[in-house]
């Protein structure tokens, strides 16, 4: 999870659930005191059962903290067999996954276009602040990232400001001076190939 430095927002790891499962959360918190919680979830198509009682303990966790409260979760489930938008499936655990985010969490699943090449519906987004979620799309092919899968983006209605950042010294390297940067470095690879011979036979010094 990357957050841009330049908004002004308060982003802690959230650390005290600890499962054996490909998921990660960060609460953000505004100037305003606004919060909302973002988490990730990476699920691999042949995991089974053991898979989802880790992810509920952890999202269980969360809502013991009532850091579930305004919640977005987005990541690739692989839940192939699953019909959108309706969720239609005749697998159990993927049955048994969007029970859980819908019914027990009461999130709403966002996307119904493909996210992977193809064609299926891989990469999920589910949040219980569907009002706040403005202009969900999935993205072309390669737009995001070179990948097989399709990126998501969507806005989330919050109102933060941006801080004022310091400018950084940004080195210009096609005005490098290349010839002399390959001629010094020529330099020392001809002193490292004179000074080897000695090192060799036990010279650790030499002064020249």
């Amino acid at each position: 999870i990357g957050i841009r430095n330049d908004i002004d927002v308060e982003c802690t790891k959230v650390g005290f659930i600890k499962v054996h499962a490909e998921i990660l959360s960060v609460n953000i918190k505004t100037p305003s005191g606004k919060r909302f919680n973002v988490t990730t979830l990476y699920r691999v198509g042949n995991l089974g059962t053991d898979n989802f009682d880790e992810v509920r303990k952890f999202l269980t966790g969360l809502a013991s903290k009532k850091k579930l409260d305004k919640h977005i979760l987005i990541g690739d489930l692989n839940f192939p067999e699953l019909n959108w938008p309706d969720a239609s499936t005749s697998v159990n655990l993927h049955k048994s996954f969007i029970d859980m985010f819908t019914d027990e969490f009461g999130h709403t699943q966002l996307i119904d276009l493909p996210t992977h090449k193809g064609g299926n519906i891989l990469d999920l987004a589910f949040t219980n602040i569907s009002d706040l979620i403005k202009d969900v799309r999935v993205l072309g092919h390669n737009e995001a990232c070179k990948s097989d899968h399709f990126g998501i983006d969507f806005k989330v209605g919050l109102d933060v400001s941006f801080r004022k950042m310091e400018k950084r010294e940004v080195f210009n390297f096609s005005k490098a001076n290349w010839r002399g940067i390959f001629s010094i470095l020529r330099i020392m690879v001809e002193v490292h190939l004179y000074l080897e011979p000695w090192r060799a036979q036990g010279c650790d010094t030499i002064m020249l």
